[in-house]
């Protein structure tokens, strides 16, 4: 088995774009912002009459020379992100025939890419035209659509990831695509903070009674929210790569560290006292082998509320005193959402390159509540700017906070020692198996899905909701109810709930979904377009963004390390592997939930992704369920340390694409080629896999590439196969959980029957798997289009 590097190497930063209302250009911006000017104005975008608001905007219609092919079947997200791209590339003295494809990465950050494209759906549905919208229309509206289409564009095959924790999200994919380059797993990672501004987002904030009557002034007077929108876009890159002479000096920054932390307090609000935010400032710090004294200037997330600002400042004012120069941009190009990290980075850095700090305008006195710090606004004399703090929060409690170093190799890089990744506990809430026990006991006694929905001719597995006292409020989408019952199977039935209460900041949670709440998502839209924007319902707004399952989760369960949410099934749980990998928890949750609606069942069923029964056989397509799964990866010293049980180790985690957009060809060579050097990596040769987990659902393309792939592999020495899938269901997210569960199950001397591969799509056949399994192959492709090899062995 590879290990990690103990002394990581230097990344960099050698390409930065950013495209915003105010300048569309790093220079342009940090020219305006140098010079007190902002582009927070009257909204024209916004139908004035039901919503007056400020915002910080592009003029409506304007594809900003674009491709009109492109436009008319993508989201305006990746047209900002498209544009900054354009800028970062050039900037780092590359251009796509210059990319790897295997080894560049592609991480987003992002809230509410692909929201226009979503409100459009819902616009159709309102007005009974649902047979007018076409695959692409669903394909834009995902918030993963801007890493996809990236990845096509520039022929990338590598990961590509969607960090989507609200506000904090692109601070993270910051992070994320720092440490991807610092353990060898990419040669080059894009990083994209993009959002946009839309009907609902404004609706949503109105709702909560947070925009303002003025240009943002965080800190200051008078408070209030001004929204944005726009893309900012790194290049990073490893130093020694770089090259000797004027190249080792290309670059711009040195990413020291970064740390995420739960506030585990309300789902929109920050903790009053701030002490989420102190943990994720002072855990980046030490991530980044600096003190508070270090820091030259903060880039402050400062929305210009009192609910954020009064917290961040107090939190500050504790770590760092009253010295340290600190400002928000926002009060220049308005929240940019998701975005806001990056492009606020990239501001930090370029005004810093001139020689200042860039300002907190509108800034006149220090708002009441907040604490006295050196806010930076008016005149400043140039000076030495070289380590900035950026930090970013979200809905749902998320911080991030990120180091970084104009002068790359100036400060010791803090070295650890890679670990071992375990699998030391699963939950579940599926249909018809609530606890862990009858999850495995159901999938032994070969239950396979049977026709129970006429109107579609398929089946439906639909899970309970759950009662009691972990179940959550009525507001909430039953997709929150089930990862809460499966967060409680996995805490109460490995008997964890003192070690997670006492190991609150030890203890992790990183949530993978494909639409997140989505009977909440879709009340609170249909609130908006039927009853007027100034009615949209604030109850449901804060469910609207991915990570509010984790908010949530975090919250029931006082949950306060490391804590986002990505989209997709598998980028949660690699990041969570990489996460305790590296050393940055000890322990952490990977948990996904799904839940399906009339309105995603019809889509589904629409563009032929649902399976269907002809009498007793079942066609291609697939056969969807509901519920949650999770799964417990803890470090070897960690799980040693409280003497419990390692199911199963993760000796392997690998993941890739085609690059060929919302498409699959079917041939399953990168799913091959992954499985390749997972087996590679994990040190383990072919023969010796007892048992391979797949999935034997889908539409055509993703049976031939799963029955490729097991050719290319194996050819005719195929270990046996089994599948979660063909006893449950299909979960668009929680599969990928249930796999590695079973997986650690089945390591562990439980049975599962072998699948009877002799039909259109996988049954359990008589046939038992195989006693003393030893080494687990899981193989799998996803909705969106990524593919994942996981080695699994068991615990002598």
């Amino acid at each position: 088995m590879s290990t990690l590097s103990v002394s990581a190497p230097p990344v960099v930063i050698t390409g930065m774009g950013i495209f915003t209302p105010l300048g569309r250009s790093v220079a342009s911006v940090c020219e305006a912002i140098l010079e007190g000017r902002h582009s927070i104005v009257p909204s024209t975008n916004i139908d004035a009459q039901q919503l007056a608001c400020l915002a910080s905007e592009f003029i409506s219609g304007d594809t900003f020379g674009l491709d009109p092919v492109l436009t008319a079947s993508t989201d305006r997200g990746l047209w900002f992100a498209l544009k900054a791209m354009e800028e970062a590339l050039a900037n780092a003295g590359l251009d796509a025939t210059r990319l790897d494809s295997e080894r560049t990465a592609v991480v987003v950050g992002t809230s509410h890419s692909g929201i226009q494209h979503s409100e459009k759906v819902i616009k159709r549905t309102l007005a009974g035209a649902v047979e007018t919208l076409t695959p692409n229309d669903i394909y834009a509206g995902l918030v993963d659509h801007v890493a996809t289409i990236v990845c096509r564009r520039l022929g990338l095959k590598g990961l590509k990831a969607t960090v989507s924790s609200a506000c904090s999200s692109s601070n993270t994919a910051v992070g994320y695509g720092r440490d991807l380059l610092a353990t060898g797993q990419a040669d080059r990672v894009i990083v994209i903070g993009t959002d946009t501004l839309s009907d609902t987002i404004a609706a949503g904030f109105n709702s909560l009674k947070v925009l303002g009557k003025a240009p943002a002034a965080p800190f200051s007077s008078p408070s209030g929210i001004s929204l944005g929108e726009g893309a900012g876009v790194l290049i990073l890159e490893r130093l020694e790569d770089l090259g000797e002479g004027e190249l080792k000096g290309r670059y711009h920054a040195e990413v020291l560290g970064y740390a995420l932390s739960s506030d585990a307090y309300h789902p929109t609000a920050v903790d009053e006292n701030g002490l989420g935010i102190a943990t994720a400032i002072t855990h980046a710090l030490a991530n980044a082998g600096l003190a508070a004294e270090h820091i030259d200037y903060i880039s402050a997330h400062g929305t210009g509320t009192d609910s954020n600002d009064v917290p961040e400042s107090l939190a500050v004012a504790r770590l760092f005193g009253s010295d340290t120069a600190i400002a928000s941009v926002k009060s220049s190009i308005g929240h940019t959402l998701g975005a806001s990290g990056v492009i606020e980075l990239i501001i930090s850095v370029a005004c810093a390159e001139r020689g200042y700090r860039a300002p907190n305008n509108h800034f006149t006195t220090v708002r009441d509540g907040c604490a006295s710090l050196n806010y930076v606004h008016g005149d400043q004399a140039p000076g030495t700017v070289n380590t900035i703090l950026c930090n970013n929060y979200g809905f749902g409690g998320n911080n991030s906070s990120l180091v970084i170093a104009r002068e790359a190799g100036r400060f010791a890089r803090v070295q650890r020692q890679a670990s071992a990744v375990f699998v030391t506990a699963y939950g579940a809430h599926t249909a018809y198996a609530q606890t862990a026990s009858d999850w495995m006991d159901l999938l032994s006694t070969g239950l396979a899905p049977r026709q129970n929905n006429d109107a579609y001719s398929t089946y439906l597995g639909r899970a309970p909701t759950p009662n009691g006292e972990k179940s959550s409020s009525r507001r909430s989408s039953p997709s929150i109810q089930f990862a809460l019952q499966a967060m409680d199977e996995a805490i109460v039935g490995y008997q964890l709930e003192a070690l997670v209460g006492e190991q609150r900041y030890g203890t992790g949670l990183v949530v993978g979904l494909l639409h997140g709440a989505q009977r909440a998502v879709e009340k609170y839209m249909f609130s908006v377009y039927e009853e007027g924007l100034r009615y949209a319902r604030s109850i449901q707004f804060p469910l609207t963004t991915l990570n509010a399952t984790a908010g949530e989760v975090a919250i029931k369960f006082g949950i306060k390390g490391f804590n986002t949410t990505l989209c997709g099934p598998l980028g949660s749980m690699k990041l969570a592997w990489d996460m305790v990998r590296l050393g940055r928890q000890e322990r952490i949750f990977a948990l996904s939930s799904d839940e399906h609606t009339p309105m995603a069942l019809q889509l589904c069923d629409q563009f032929g992704a649902l399976g269907r029964f002809n009498g007793e056989e079942m066609g291609q397509g697939f056969y969807l369920t509901e519920g949650a799964s999770v799964t417990l990866l803890e470090s070897a010293d960690a799980v040693e340390a409280r003497n419990g049980t390692k199911l199963a180790q993760v000796l392997a985690f690998e993941v890739g694409q085609e690059g060929v957009g919302h498409a699959l060809s079917g041939n399953g060579q990168r799913l091959a080629e992954l499985g390749r050097k997972a087996l590679a990596q994990s040190g383990v040769a072919p023969e010796e896999i007892d048992l391979i987990i797949g999935v034997g659902q889908g539409t055509e393309a993703f049976l031939a590439n799963e029955r490729n792939a097991l050719e290319a592999l194996f050819g005719n020495a195929e270990p046996p196969v089994t599948s979660v899938a063909m006893h449950l269901g299909y979960s668009p997210t929680a599969i990928v959980a249930q796999m590695v569960n079973l997986g650690a199950a089945v390591l562990n001397g439980k049975s599962c029957s072998i699948a009877d591969r002799t039909k259109t799509v996988w049954r359990p056949g008589e046939q038992r798997c195989p006693n003393n399994v030893t080494r687990v192959l899981i193989l799998f492709t996803s909705m969106t289009f990524e593919s994942a090899a996981i080695v699994l062995s068991k615990v002598e």
